[in-house]
C-alpha cells in the first residue's frame, strides 16, 4: 500500500493526475486510497476510462518501483505517453473491428481536449 498510496513520490504524482484529470475532463477526482487500490466503480460517464487509466498509472509507478535505482520521483508524462499508446492501440483495434463508435464514446473526454490526436468526432 505503501509504494502505490503513501510513498511521498506517490502522493505528488496522484496530485498531478488528480489535476491532469480535472483538465482533461472538467471533473474534479476525489481519489482515496481505496479508489486508487481498487479502481472505481459508479455510473459516472467516465468509469471505464478513468479505471484504465488507474490500472495504466499503477503499472508505472510498480514498474518505477523495480527499477529506479535511487529516490528518483515519478515523470507524470510517462504516464500521459502511455495513454496516448493505449489511445492509439485501442483505436487501432476499433477501425479493424469496425467499431470506431465505442471507442469514441470511451475516449471521449480525451478526444474532446486534444489529448489524444487525430480522430474525428
Amino acid at each position: 500500500m505503501h509504494l502505490l498510496v503513501h510513498c511521498p513520490h506517490t502522493v505528488a504524482f496522484w496530485n498531478d493526475f488528480r489535476e491532469w484529470w480535472r483538465k482533461n475532463t472538467h471533473v474534479a477526482l476525489n481519489l482515496t486510497p481505496t479508489k486508487v487500490l481498487y479502481g472505481v466503480i459508479d455510473n459516472s460517464r467516465f468509469c471505464t476510462l478513468l479505471n484504465l487509466a488507474l490500472l495504466v498509472a499503477k503499472l508505472y509507478i510498480y514498474r518505477c518501483s523495480l527499477f529506479s535505482l535511487d529516490d528518483t520521483p515519478l515523470y507524470f508524462p510517462v504516464l500521459e505517453t502511455e495513454l496516448r499508446e493505449k489511445a492509439r492501440i485501442e483505436k487501432d483495434i476499433a477501425i479493424r473491428n469496425g467499431n470506431l463508435k465505442h471507442f469514441k464514446i470511451k475516449w471521449e473526454p480525451l478526444i474532446c481536449s486534444k489529448f489524444i490526436g487525430d480522430v474525428d468526432i
